[in-house]
């Protein structure tokens, strides 16, 4: 391997693969609601529709769970690694409310 180059090497039975975008939702969603140390999304931007808002209601539902059982505060930590320009933008939603990751 040249230098300066990373590769992961996976053992092929802990990969599974993922068909259609309601499959990658339910898996994504089943690790949100699992998660105990962290979680990391990178995506351009955050969308504004029902599965987005999906994705966040798990989240905060998780970290409340997590923070109830703590006694010195959340023990996990999340991080969104999005792309400034698309996850800023001010558009209405259908409920009049601005889409922006900033939200979050």
């Amino acid at each position: 391997m040249s230098p300066g180059k990373f590769r992961f090497l996976v053992p092929s039975r802990n990969l599974s693969f993922l068909s259609t975008p309601s499959e990658f939702l339910r898996t994504l969603l089943s690790m949100c609601s699992e998660a105990e140390t962290r979680l990391i999304f990178a995506a351009l931007y955050i969308g504004t529709g029902t599965n987005e808002q999906k994705i966040v209601q798990t989240l905060e539902r998780r970290l409340g769970q997590l923070q109830n059982r703590a006694t010195d505060g959340p023990s996990m930590r999340t991080t969104f690694l999005l792309d400034y320009l698309r996850a800023t933008r001010r558009e209405p939603t259908k409920e009049g409310d601005p889409a922006s990751a900033k939200d979050l």
